[in-house]
């Protein structure tokens, strides 16, 4: 097995096992996350 495939394997596992057992995608995770940090203005 390459490390490509690995890396196409695991991004598949993050993308749907994932989300059939916790009902968000990373990409909506990643939005919260986002979202609920605090910038400090220069």
């Amino acid at each position: 097995m390459t490390l490509g495939k690995l890396m196409k394997l695991y991004k598949h596992y993050q993308n749907y096992y994932d989300f059939t057992l916790k009902k968000i995608s990373y990409r909506e995770l990643e939005a919260k996350i986002n979202e609920s940090e605090e910038w400090i203005p220069d």
